[in-house]
């Protein structure tokens, strides 16, 4: 039997902010740069005041991107929510390239081990973030066994040292 993994949106949620925080420095550094070749002699504090004049509309922008990102765990019925995400995909062309290319290799991948919990068959019976499992594994484990499970790898031969050990009693 095959067990499907469960994505956390906590931590998608989190990513996805540092991909645009990122993104957005990158904007303000190249901007800061092309004001200062423009007008060397500005001071600090205009040169802040223009990069925040410059930037409000670009962050507006990142904004309501990731807020189509995100709308796709506002739904209740998993077939809507891949619904919308087939549709976010056609809006995602016309992204920043950046964020395209995240979105693309972070989310419309897995988005299905992220909405898992709104699966009829899953209803009310997963949370949807696996933060609780996250956390027993964090408090229960000594720090080698945690870095056994970072990998499928070490995962399966921490599985088959335990198994090799049974038979010692």
């Amino acid at each position: 039997m095959e067990i499907e993994h469960q994505g956390c949106l906590i931590h998608f949620r989190k990513s996805l902010n540092r991909k645009i925080k990122s993104e957005l420095n990158k904007i303000a550094n190249k901007i800061q740069g092309m004001i200062i070749i423009e007008t060397p002699d500005i001071s600090d504090l205009a040169l802040e005041r223009q990069i925040e004049d410059i930037m409000e509309p670009i962050r507006e922008q990142y904004g309501s991107y990731k807020e189509d990102v995100m709308k796709t765990f506002d739904f209740d019925d998993y077939s809507e929510a891949s619904n919308y995400i087939q549709d976010l995909r056609k809006k995602a062309k016309n992204y920043p390239k950046a964020i395209r290319r995240y979105l693309a290799d972070r989310f419309f991948n897995i988005y299905r081990s992220l909405i898992l919990y709104m699966h009829w068959d899953y209803k009310d019976k997963i949370q949807s973030n696996n933060n609780l499992s996250e956390s027993k594994i964090g408090w229960c484990a000594s720090k080698s066994e945690k870095r056994k499970y970072r990998t499928d790898i070490g995962f399966f031969n921490h599985a088959i040292s335990r198994i090799k050990n049974l038979g010692k009693i």
